[in-house]
């Protein structure tokens, strides 16, 4: 009887420690992805890089996705992307080749339904390629449709040679994030750890403005 209690205690004493250090990782990983999106954001600010918001938009997805199987939820944001870029792009393809032929209402509603049905209705069979992450970047894609079908290849390589980067850094912080919550276990470090940052959370204001630049039309235009 007595070793069943034992064995019931240590249970529960394990999963109060896995809990802890599964706690402090995440605290300690949000720390770190938050430097490196105001790092990111500067250097594209400076550099006036207008396509970061490719990168930053399946960067979004990839932690809000549901979920703790980071390298899953890479291929799932990089191929919904994919998929979403390539359908926007065929979608105003399809609008400019049928407007003049059967008119204006029916040459935007086909294309329109042909690309949001390949989404919704083929979603249940291929939840990794047709998602979320496909619907925002068709929407955002098509915000400026006349520079996005100008720069298709560029858009493109932009996003999957940025998300690869830039998510992949995300991937190779989950071993250093996770030693820090095994062997810096006080909070006092993490506080500390959250000063030694606060400088770079300066820029964070410059980084909101960029964003907000990158979608405003008039910068897009």
């Amino acid at each position: 009887m007595q070793e069943k209690v034992d064995f019931q205690i240590n249970l529960i004493r394990r999963y109060i420690v896995q809990k802890d250090v599964t706690e402090k990782f995440m605290a300690y990983f949000r720390v770190a992805i938050l430097v490196l999106v105001l790092v990111a954001n500067a250097i594209f600010h400076l550099v006036d890089f207008e396509y970061g918001w490719l990168i930053f938009i399946g960067n979004i997805f990839f932690f809000t996705l549901p979920g703790n199987d980071f390298k899953e939820k890479l291929a799932t944001v990089t191929l919904g992307g994919l998929v979403g870029i390539i359908l926007a792009y065929l979608l105003i393809i399809g609008i400019v080749k049928l407007t003049p032929l059967i008119g204006g209402f029916l040459g935007y509603m086909i294309p329109l339904a042909i690309a949001i049905s390949i989404l919704i209705i083929l979603h249940p069979r291929a939840p990794k390629v047709l998602n979320n992450v496909g619907f925002a970047y068709l929407i955002c894609c098509t915000m400026n449709a006349e520079k996005f079908a100008a720069n298709f290849m560029t858009h493109l390589l932009v996003f999957l040679v940025g998300s690869f980067i830039f998510n992949g850094v995300c991937l190779l912080m989950i071993n250093p994030c996770m030693k820090l919550a095994l062997f810096h276990p006080s909070p006092f470090h993490l506080f500390s750890t959250c000063i030694l940052f606060l400088p770079l959370a300066l820029v964070s204001s410059i980084s909101i403005l960029n964003m907000l630049i990158l979608f405003r039309p008039d910068k897009l235009k």
